[in-house]
């Protein structure tokens, strides 16, 4: 995936032509467009750099206004990445833990030398 397309909600077939015409015009005849599962959001998988498909659709409102009436955006995505959902877990773990220990300085206003040395992990 290397465009995520937005449009109204129920005009996703027309976005669907749409943007198929803008990047079989760049020479991209085996794009593949999938509907996200939300309403209203396309992603689009081209050999095309995204960066050329937005700027021939930018070239193309300009020529003609009219062209362009149901895709509202399209976002290139240059970059994507893995997502580790345990070390995600690891890290809420620790701020929750930090929050915790604040809430408890917070709590108490004026704790003893003994109590800030405790909180901060000092003792």
């Amino acid at each position: 995936m290397n465009l995520i397309v937005t449009c109204g909600r129920n005009l996703e077939s027309e976005a669907k032509n749409e943007i198929k015409k803008i990047i079989n015009e760049l020479g991209d005849q085996e794009l593949e467009i999938l509907n996200s599962g939300m309403r209203g959001v396309l992603t689009v998988n081209t050999s095309v750099k995204p960066s050329e498909v937005i700027d021939h659709a930018r070239n193309k409102i300009n020529e003609e206004p009219w062209f362009m009436r149901y895709c509202l955006r399209i976002i290139p995505i240059q970059i994507v990445t893995e997502m580790i959902l345990f070390e995600l877990q690891l890290k809420r773990e620790v701020q929750l833990s930090q929050l915790r220990k604040l809430l408890q300085i917070l709590q108490n206003p004026f704790p003893t030398k003994f109590r800030w040395k405790n909180l901060l992990g000092l003792y």
